[in-house]
């Protein structure tokens, strides 16, 4: 019989043990120092060495003779645990053996000394499966066993274990192994005329999402008979797509390709891939496009081909991306029919305008002010655009004019004054920008329809006479600087509106709701880093607050509102017999 490759790779020292250094150094000093604990609980998820060390830990500890900490595999009691014929060090699994009477039979076993070793030693493997009754029958001998009894659990779940347990352990908790570290260790396995791409390696680390032993059964199975690994055969095994589909498809949802998106997915059911791992390559993907537009480290991907991408898109809309990405890839788990999920996600992406959500519409409007920044309007569905109109001062031979096509609006917008991208606070260009159209104190009007069918009017008064204040130039200048030398400050500032310039401090405002982005923006640091940039413009020292309130036009409807539906009960009940708590001021 053939031994897998975990198997045949299963750490025997602490010194072999991957990407534990710190709970390494720590258990080898006990050893060292013969200051060994009696009850000892490793943490972590699958695959990162949590049984190992517990098996290391048992030979180490009845080791006569060990290197440094670490058994030397040579001696008697060493041999004898490796064989698993000793019958001082006791494995069991929690998962099949839960029940209080098997935890009673194994400490039954424990009045007895050992036998051949100096310490007596039980592994519990999955403990936080015990039953409340188990965890009972075991607290008395683990907190005080005899003094040849070493305890040793494991648990993936460390939030499931009483805090009875827990307080009576020593706490080990094992973190995740690197990509890196994963792709280095692989290549022990690189013997006997076997060989590997390094690209291949990366692949195979990435997807064992910091698992040692999913690495190494990965790349069991996608070796197979071969004596060579090349990153199709991992694609392969993995039932994954490669890279330039991957790039094709992320595309088509940047640039809202719906057609192409489809297209893509049909192409995915007809080779047979994994739906499921194409979802994750998807999200992990789009982690990666924000990585790199952000200009942090990529691993495992084409880092140049990746922040091309992403400059063709914004952090708004790949947020956008990666929640609805993840939310698909939970439904799918459950849907009957995966490929109706995959679709919809495909279409729900590319056509974001069909969408209420937070995210998506923070997506829409960064992407509209990039498009402004540029001079043109995004692409939009004909049946969307709706009639925008523009109203000069009256003047005499001045006539309205009617846009309500996509070729005229991108026209119309070059020669209108638009808002700065980056700033809250509308601009007042220069006379000669103006367009040959509008003279001095012309006001421009454009009146979208939103989707309640209600029109908002936004008025600009144009004076090239009239001089901007001080403090809207130094915001205005301190946004354009934010967006070069902190994107992701300037996106959460981008989600409020400018309040104002008083008693030397600048106010910016944002909707009820937005809380949390609030508190973000008055956190020290956060505030300290806008009030040093906002002071070196002004050449003086200013502060800066961040608010949520209702703009004042909706706190005026609103109060009306209340004053209409008091009228109302008045009509019914009698003023007299209302009290109002709350009014709006």
């Amino acid at each position: 019989m053939v031994q897998s490759l975990y198997r045949a790779y299963r750490p025997l020292t602490f010194s072999q043990m991957v990407g534990q250094d710190a709970i390494v150094r720590t258990l080898r000093n006990q050893v060292a120092s013969g200051r060994i604990g009696h009850a000892y609980l490793f943490c972590g998820t699958r695959g990162t060495g949590k049984t190992s060390a517990a098996r290391i830990m048992a030979m180490a500890a009845n080791c006569p003779n060990p290197d440094h900490g670490n058994p030397c595999l040579e001696c008697i009691n060493c041999q004898t645990i490796l064989k698993e014929a000793s019958l001082d060090v006791f494995e069991m699994d929690a998962a099949s053996n839960s029940r209080v009477e098997e935890i009673r039979e194994m400490l039954d076993r424990v009045n007895y000394p050992p036998q051949n070793q100096k310490y007596k030693v039980y592994i519990i493997d999955e403990v936080h499966m015990l039953s409340n009754a188990a965890f009972n029958a075991l607290l008395k001998t683990l907190e005080e066993p005899p003094e040849y009894m070493i305890f040793i659990l494991a648990t993936t779940e460390s939030q499931k274990l009483p805090a009875t347990i827990l307080s009576r352990c020593q706490r080990f908790d094992f973190r995740r192994i690197t990509s890196e570290e994963i792709a280095e260790h692989l290549k022990l396995a690189l013997v006997d005329g076997l060989t590997a791409d390094e690209e291949a390696l990366e692949l195979i680390a990435v997807n064992a999402e910091g698992s040692m032993r999913d690495a190494w059964s990965l790349m069991d199975s996608a070796l197979g008979d071969q004596k060579r690994l090349d990153v199709n055969q991992v694609r392969d095994a993995l039932g994954a797509v490669n890279a330039e589909f991957l790039f094709d498809y992320l595309s088509a949802l940047i640039h809202c390709d719906a057609a192409l998106a489809i297209q893509k997915c049909d192409e995915l059911m007809a080779a047979g891939k994994d739906m499921l791992a194409f979802l994750r390559d998807v999200s992990r993907s789009i982690r990666n496009l924000i990585a790199a537009l952000l200009g942090a480290k990529v691993a495992g991907q084409d880092e140049k081909q990746l922040k091309q991408l992403a400059q063709k898109t914004n952090l708004q809309h790949l947020s956008y991306l990666l929640d609805l990405s993840l939310r698909t890839e939970q439904q799918a788990r459950l849907a009957q029919s995966p490929r109706a999920v995959l679709d919809l996600f495909s279409l729900r992406a590319c056509l974001q305008k069909k969408e209420n959500d937070g995210l998506q519409l923070s997506a829409r409007i960064a992407k509209i002010e990039e498009a402004l920044k540029r001079g043109k309007v995004p692409p939009t569905p004909k049946e969307e655009i709706i009639m925008e109109t523009i109203t000069l001062k009256d003047e005499p031979g001045k006539e309205k004019v009617m846009v309500d096509s996509a070729s005229s609006t991108e026209e119309t917008i070059k020669e209108t004054p638009s808002p700065a991208n980056e700033s809250l606070i509308e601009e007042t260009p220069p006379a000669n920008e103006a367009g040959s159209n509008q003279k001095t104190g012309e006001q421009v009007s454009i009146l979208p329809l939103s989707d309640n069918s209600k029109q908002v009017s936004k008025e600009a008064k144009v004076d090239s006479k009239t001089k901007k204040p001080e403090h809207e130039e130094a915001w205005n200048k301190f946004l354009k600087l934010l967006a070069q030398q902190e994107p992701s400050l300037h996106s959460l500032i981008n989600q409020g509106r400018y309040d104002g310039y008083r008693k030397e401090t600048f106010f910016l405002r944002l909707e009820v709701g937005n809380d949390f982005i609030c508190n973000m923006l008055n956190s020290d640091d956060k505030r300290q880093t806008i009030e040093k940039a906002l002071s070196n413009l002004m050449g003086k020292p200013v502060g800066f607050r961040a608010h949520c309130s209702l703009p004042p036009d909706e706190k005026e409807m609103r109060k009306r509102r209340i004053e209409d539906d008091i009228s109302l009960l008045s009509n019914l009940v009698g003023r007299e017999n209302i009290i109002v708590q709350n009014m709006p001021e």
